[in-house]
């Protein structure tokens, strides 16, 4: 799955994880940062961690309607803790710098 910024591409080949474990598992114990999109039923606070992450990322959280309301640039390997401060359904998780072009408030576009 690819994510657009209204026609500009922002992530390609994005993995969504669905389930709890591949949330949890994220991007842990991967040489290589590639985006993920952790997706849930329901909006509420989510926290993700970077334990066992070994690089920088940037972390970007959606409402329902993919409206960006929390971005993190930059997130240390190993910080145990990372969370929205408003309700979201989404987290984009790319490699670092990549989230550079967005802002709160942002809508993205795919499936």
């Amino acid at each position: 799955m690819d994510i657009y910024k209204a026609d500009k591409l922002i992530a390609k080949e994005v993995k969504i994880c669905k389930t709890i474990l591949s949330r949890m598992r994220g991007l842990m114990f991967r040489t290589k940062i590639k985006p993920l999109l952790l997706a849930q039923k329901y909006e509420s606070v989510i926290a993700i961690h970077m334990f066992f992450v070994f690089r920088r990322i940037d972390a970007i959280w959606l409402n329902k309607n993919k409206e960006i309301v929390e971005i993190k640039r930059s997130l240390l390997p190993f910080s145990p803790l990372a969370l929205s401060t408003t309700h979201a359904k989404y987290v984009l998780e790319l490699p670092r710098y990549a989230a550079k072009p967005l802002e709160i408030g942002d809508r993205l576009e795919f499936l």
